[in-house]
């Protein structure tokens, strides 16, 4: 579903030689901690992993993006270095009303329950966002959203071209990874998603989640 933050364009099929694809099938492999698992992802951010099991091609410069991509890079490595946030999805704001294209910024997450406990009460009080999170017991918390989803992620000529919906999005309990021991830690954490609940604003789903953690006393 939708992008990966300011992931890069790339053709529908990214081939990895064969040193990329064992690198990728060894760091995976050898993942045995949650730490583990957060090292993985800044790999892929400085780009020596080529791809994840959840995003099929190499981290770099978004679409038409600007500087969102060089922002959103230190932002991400933040939250995995600093406060052990382990991302997996999401968008930037990036919008063209003369075309009618209109981006939500979006995030999605893997968190441990007792890094969330910091941040949660004001995450979930911000008017700017909604917030939604699955517990590893398959329970959700959050901003109530019954009478709005799905959500609509992206419009394409003022029509919905990607949405997000409870229904259909990944949870911890779901195998999400090819990698079984990968799904075994997946499956003790919380699955959160910031949604921002306009379009075109100047603010990005992981700017804020950064800046929360930034001011935690």
């Amino acid at each position: 579903m939708g992008s990966y933050c300011c992931a890069p364009k790339y053709t529908d099929i990214y081939t990895l030689n064969d040193s990329d694809d064992q690198n990728y099938i060894d760091t995976y492999s050898n993942v045995k901690t949650y730490q583990d698992l957060l090292d993985s992802n800044i790999k892929f951010f400085n780009g020596t992993l080529k791809k994840t099991y959840y995003y099929l091609a190499p981290w770099g410069e978004g679409e038409d993006q600007n500087d969102h991509a060089i922002k959103s890079t230190n932002n991400l490595i933040k939250l995995h270095q600093l406060y052990q946030v382990y991302t997996v999805d999401g968008q930037s704001n990036y919008s063209d009303p003369e075309y009618g294209y209109y981006q939500r910024s979006y995030l999605g997450f893997l968190v441990e329950i007792s890094t969330l406990s910091k941040v949660y009460e004001k995450l979930l009080n911000d008017p700017r966002i909604w917030l939604i999170c699955t517990l590893s017991n398959g329970n959700t918390i959050g901003s109530d959203i019954d009478s709005i989803e799905p959500i609509d992620l992206t419009l394409d000529a003022d029509e919905p071209y990607t949405v997000w919906s409870s229904v259909t999005c990944l949870r911890p309990h779901d195998n999400m990874s090819e990698f079984e021991n990968v799904n075994k830690i997946i499956k003790k954490l919380v699955s959160c998603w910031i949604i921002c609940r306009d379009f075109c604003t100047p603010h990005t789903a992981d700017q804020i989640l950064v800046e929360y953690f930034d001011n935690i006393k």
